[in-house]
Parts: structure tokens; sequence; C-alpha cells
């Protein structure tokens, strides 16, 4: 019989804890900074609110895919402000941080039915259409928004064709069982 080996990992002291968290969150904060930049967010996007509360909403296996900051005003609630718009591999987030509150909207791509883009002059409108109504955001980071209009309609892309092949399998299914 061959003795096995086994570790002791003895639990760790809450101030050990506290600098794991906090060294852990600043990994995040740092991957997310960089992130933003290599989107094309400017040093006035990086000193936004938005910005600062984003390690807190972006969960550690996310990654933001694109960004656009600007003035939003919603169809759904007439609801009229500043904040971002934030793409990543799971989902879209409207962001909108004052000093007394933070306001987090999450919409799934399942719910994005298009995604439109303007320009006039130096500014830039995106109109981002939902089933629970349109998201326009004005906005003059043309970097940005090129970017996140690019990656909104590759993720909504990527959605319809995962719904239809499984549609097309269901429907094979049916009419495999209706043939027999």
């Amino acid at each position: 019989m061959q003795p096995t080996a086994t570790t002791y990992t003895p639990p760790l002291s809450p101030e050990m804890e506290e600098r794991l968290t906090s060294s852990l969150l600043s990994l995040h904060k740092e991957r997310i900074n960089t992130d933003l930049r290599r989107l094309g967010a400017v040093q006035y996007d990086m000193r936004l609110p938005e910005t600062h509360s984003l390690p807190l909403i972006i969960r550690p296996e996310e990654h933001i895919n694109g960004v656009v900051y600007g003035r939003y005003s919603q169809t759904s609630g007439h609801k009229v402000g500043r904040g971002v718009l934030v793409a990543t591999d799971f989902r879209m987030l409207l962001v909108d941080k004052k000093p007394l509150f933070l306001r987090c909207d999450e919409i799934t791509y399942g719910a994005i039915s298009a995604i439109t883009y303007g320009r006039a002059g130096i500014g830039i409108a995106i109109i981002l259409h939902t089933r629970m109504g349109d998201i326009h955001l004005r906005t003059f980071n043309r970097a940005c928004a090129v970017n996140f209009v690019e990656d909104v309609e590759r993720s909504i892309f990527s959605i319809r064709q995962r719904t239809s092949s499984i549609a097309d399998s269901r429907i094979e299914l049916v009419e495999e069982r209706g043939a027999s």
C-alpha cells in the first residue's frame, strides 16, 4: 500500500483575506481600465464616475468588448441622463452614476433587436433597439462608438445564428419523429 501525501492549508487570517481581496480588486480594476483604453476611451472618460464603478459591476470572468460614453435617453420611462453603455461578452449594461445613487440596467443580447449608428458633424448618435424600448445615446468619441456598434452587431448575429441552429435541430427532430 502506497502512502498518500496530504497537504494542509491553514485558513487565512482576516488581514490576509482583506489584502488578497484588495489585491484581486486592484488587478480587476487595472484589467478593466486597460480594456477601456484599448476600446478608445479617452482621459476624460477614464475620470468619469461610471468608469470608477465598473469594477464593482463587471464580473471577474467578464470582458468588456465595447463601450460608449455619452448622453442617453430611453423611450420607455422617458429616462434621460449621462452614462455609459458597456457591452461585455455576456450582457449589455447601461450605467449611470450620480453622487447619491448608481443606476445599472442589464440587457441580454437576446432582447436586442438592432443597433443604429449615425453621424452629424462631429456628433454621433447610437440607437439601441430593444424589446423594452429604445436607448438613444449621443457621443463625440468616434473610436468608442465604432468599436461598440461592431461588437453589438457581432454579438446579435452570433445569438441569432445559435438560435437558428437550435431551431433547425428541433425541426429535424420533429420531422424524424413524424417520419417514424
